[in-house]
């Protein structure tokens, strides 16, 4: 998945665009609860995505296929 999705766990803000990125910094001083909400969201998501047990699962998996392939060679 994106690492930020924009409104959701952070601004994504065009590059070069200095206009763009102090209207996003006045929305979140304006309203902090909005900040919260995406640093709340942002945190959920990478203890989900990038879970030390999501990876544990994947490197076990790639392993699985890994000696599956080479089993058929021998």
């Amino acid at each position: 998945p994106e690492l930020i999705q924009d409104g959701v766990t952070g601004r994504l803000i065009p590059k070069e665009d200095s206009k763009a990125l102090a209207r996003a910094v006045e929305e979140v001083l304006a309203d902090p609860s909005t900040g919260r909400a995406l640093g709340q969201a942002a945190r959920k998501m990478v203890e989900q995505e990038y879970s030390v047990e999501r990876w544990i699962d994947q490197l076990e998996s790639l392993y699985e296929r890994l000696a599956r392939r080479a089993a058929r060679f021998y």
